[in-house]
């Protein structure tokens, strides 16, 4: 549990610190000075720190330049205490959101989970790397080797989503379908062993699966990976075993952020900003060349969604 809230105070820490730089309108307009002024102090304290640090230990400075050195350092102390309390003051959300993040235990995730929800964590350092499973009846850790190589594979996996290659894969003739389907199941499946394999045996039918993904992981499309390997003639990427076909699958940033979003207890985690996608089968690409998308659809390998725009809009107006 210790480990679980360790690695995800750092993970939380990072999103805050980019929640707050690109969304501080979401907190009231809180002035760019503030939140600069907060800034500085902290590098200006950390700085002094070192300093206070290496004349203390050096043996050679004496006693009056190191009280000064220390005094120094209690008035920056001050000046931040000062900061924090106008912010706790007059911007409460702002405050709450990056001084006061909870510290979300596996306990207190699994009494917001139903009976039917599963979470599977992630945490990707420099040399390790961890996994935790979260029902409401359990909680463990596993570790997971290798993450290097797992970024790699990844790296290597997602450039089968690129537009290049969907082009070539639905307009040129000459291209290596056999040979890209092949790939993309290898693939997509030894990263599935690696990252989901462990715990397969934990799931059971009717289950909703919640991954709280790190690092480069947030780059994967977990729901896309195939689940075990099929043999077969034809490459057909429709009868693969996604992890959608046998699980719903969501993301959550953090599991402090999990936890807001379920409980609601602030206005700052509901986010406003929205974007909505909807394909487009027009003819005109910029340069008067065939769009991918209408020649997939003069072909029959993609189907019209009259819909989607009315869709996106009536979404945006939630």
């Amino acid at each position: 549990n210790q480990a679980f809230i360790y690695c995800e105070k750092n993970k939380a820490l990072s999103l805050q610190e980019h929640l707050i730089r690109n969304n501080s309108s979401l907190f009231g307009g809180i002035p760019a000075e503030l939140q600069l002024g907060e800034e500085d102090l902290r590098m200006k304290i950390s700085h002094q720190q070192r300093l206070f640090q290496v004349k203390l230990n050096d043996g050679k400075t004496d006693s009056l330049t190191l009280s000064q050195t220390r005094d120094e350092l209690l008035d920056l102390y001050s000046q931040y205490d000062s900061l924090l309390a106008v912010l706790e003051d007059e911007y409460p959300e702002f405050y709450e959101l990056k001084f006061q993040a909870p510290e979300a235990s596996l306990e207190d995730i699994q009494k917001n989970l139903g009976a039917r929800e599963v979470i599977v964590s992630y945490f990707i350092g420099e040399e390790k790397a961890y996994m935790w499973f979260i029902s409401t009846e359990k909680a463990f850790m596993l570790p997971i080797s290798h993450p290097g190589k797992i970024k790699d594979q990844m790296v290597s996996f997602n450039k089968h989503f690129g537009l290049d290659q969907v082009q070539s894969l639905l307009i040129d003739s000459t291209f290596d379908r056999k040979g890209v389907y092949q790939s993309y199941l290898k693939e997509g499946y030894q990263l599935y062993n690696q990252l989901r394999g462990p715990v397969e045996s934990q799931f059971y039918a009717g289950v909703s699966l919640t991954i709280i993904p790190d690092n480069f992981l947030g780059y994967l499309a977990f729901e896309a990976l195939p689940t075990y390997m099929i043999s077969g003639k034809k490459a057909d990427y429709r009868e693969l075993p996604y992890l959608i076909k046998q699980y719903p699958v969501s993301y959550a940033l953090s599991a402090n952020l999990f936890l807001k979003l379920r409980q609601g207890r602030s206005s700052a985690y509901r986010m406003q900003p929205y974007i909505g996608f909807a394909p487009s089968y027009s003819y005109d690409n910029k340069d008067g060349s065939p769009n991918a998308s209408f020649i997939s659809l003069r072909q029959g390998k993609l189907q019209e969604l009259p819909h989607a725009n009315h869709e996106i809009e009536q979404v945006a107006e939630l």
